[in-house]
């Protein structure tokens, strides 16, 4: 009976004692909500973001209008082909290279590369203008690429191209004897057609409007450059002629500011 008291008395003391020990605290950490022993520190996910690249090329051409100066021209007569580009990105755009081919009648007749050399500002315009002489009958039509090699890096290069109308040439139209008249007012009235200019003349401050009866369409002044105006009049033959005029505050949208 002693010895089971004495045991029991032992077993009471070494529950006691383990009662006493101080249990482990843990903290509650944000990973999978495992427990983490107090005292230890914990870092958070670390990572790099990918970096998206949002900009964009700033340079945009615009091939805005191809056309020749007569759709009917005579064989032999020097015929002008007119090209209008637009800058219709945010930069300006220091020159540019421009490819025309034209065909004869479906088959290729010439194939060039020219230089515009001059700056083209943003949402301005300039209009180059091209000569060629047809020495035999034909339909010919023109193909212009401008930036055809992608020098500039357009954002856009499906309006880099454009196609003319057909220009019919043929020879030249002659009166049959006896059908026309001799007179020297009916010879001079032939040969001066009428001619309007809706700026009156050479105004450079206006953008203005001439039209001869020649032309495809009215001929309209443009910027040639920042600083010059490609302004059109009525010259004493009732034909429409251009002049360039300087600019002294700058160019735009085909008058001086």
């Amino acid at each position: 009976m002693k010895k089971i008291l004495i045991l029991l008395f032992t077993l009471f003391l070494l529950i006691g004692v383990l009662g006493c020990e101080k249990k482990p605290s843990t903290v509650i950490g944000s990973n999978n909500n495992q427990p983490v022993a107090a005292g230890n520190d914990t870092e958070a996910p670390t990572g790099t973001q990918p970096v998206v690249d949002t900009s964009s090329p700033a340079k945009d051409l615009n091939v805005e209008r191809v056309y020749w100066s007569t759709v009917n021209p005579e064989l032999r007569v020097p015929t002008d082909l007119k090209i209008i580009v637009v800058n219709v990105g945010r930069e300006a755009i220091d020159g540019f290279d421009y490819n025309i081919r034209i065909t004869k009648d479906g088959t290729e007749w010439k194939d060039e590369t020219k230089t515009y050399g001059d700056i083209l500002y943003p949402n301005n315009k300039t209009r180059i203008e091209l000569t060629y002489t047809f020495e035999s009958e034909g339909k010919y039509r023109a193909e212009i690429f401008v930036d055809k090699d992608n020098k500039i890096g357009e954002k856009n290069r499906f309006n880099n191209v454009a196609l003319s109308p057909d220009a019919n040439a043929k020879p030249a139209s002659s009166t049959p004897s006896g059908s026309g008249s001799s007179s020297d007012e009916d010879t001079d009235s032939s040969d001066t057609g009428s001619c309007s200019d809706s700026d009156s003349g050479k105004d450079e401050f206006t953008k203005g409007e001439c039209d001869d009866g020649i032309s495809v369409l009215g001929i309209s002044d443009y910027c040639a450059s920042s600083t010059i105006v490609k302004e059109y009049y009525c010259d004493a033959d009732s034909r429409c002629k251009t002049q360039n005029m300087e600019c002294d505050d700058g160019c735009e949208d085909g008058a001086c500011i």
